[in-house]
């Protein structure tokens, strides 16, 4: 852009360049204070300005915790502000687990609401978060059970894999109950590949 504006015998003189030069640099420099200021702007994206987001909520800042678990608070926080429903809370769930659930309401007159991972295996890492959102979204007299979802020798079987192949690559049939199977069954199948050759 310097050059445009000024002819280029001129713009070539070693006193212009380094002026060039220190303009580019605080150009810059202004671009990404710019990005910054526009990133702080949504949840996905903010860093220090997440603690704004978080008083806007009424939400503790918890500095300790890390930034994602902060931004699943909040974002939780923003898509239960509406009337508790089946969909609100499934909403809720689904910003903490990053993972599809199931909220099931029971027939029988117990006022339960059962939350069914079936989108993520294990224990969500921020479990309290999730369980300190839906606490605050649901109506008082709602019972929530959590219902996981955790790998079994049924599923290890449909997959065609075998406690054999997991000792071989060193994995426990403990540690099976939340590991991603079909990422397991491609380390053993590029193995398997290997001791082929």
């Amino acid at each position: 852009m310097f050059n445009v504006k000024i002819p280029p015998f001129v713009a070539e003189q070693k006193e212009n360049l380094a002026i060039k030069k220190a303009t580019d640099i605080e150009d810059n420099e202004c671009r990404e204070f710019i990005q910054d200021i526009i990133n702080q702007c949504f949840i996905d994206t903010a860093t220090w300005g997440l603690k704004y987001w978080e008083e806007v909520y009424g939400i503790p800042t918890d500095i300790t915790k890390p930034i994602e678990f902060r931004r699943t608070v909040v974002k939780a926080k923003m898509r239960g502000a509406a009337t508790t429903t089946r969909s609100n809370l499934k909403n809720v769930c689904e910003s903490f687990s990053n993972g599809t659930v199931e909220v099931i309401e029971d027939e029988t007159g117990n006022f339960e609401l059962t939350i069914k991972f079936v989108g993520t295996v294990g224990i969500p890492p921020n479990l309290q978060d999730l369980k300190d959102a839906v606490e605050e979204n649901k109506p008082c007299y709602l019972q929530i059970i959590y219902d996981f979802k955790y790998n079994t020798v049924k599923d290890l079987r449909e997959l065609g894999l075998t406690v054999k192949q997991l000792a071989d690559i060193n994995i426990k049939v403990k540690d099976l109950i939340e590991t991603n199977l079909l990422e397991l069954k491609f380390q053993i199948t590029q193995k398997g590949s290997r001791w082929n050759e």
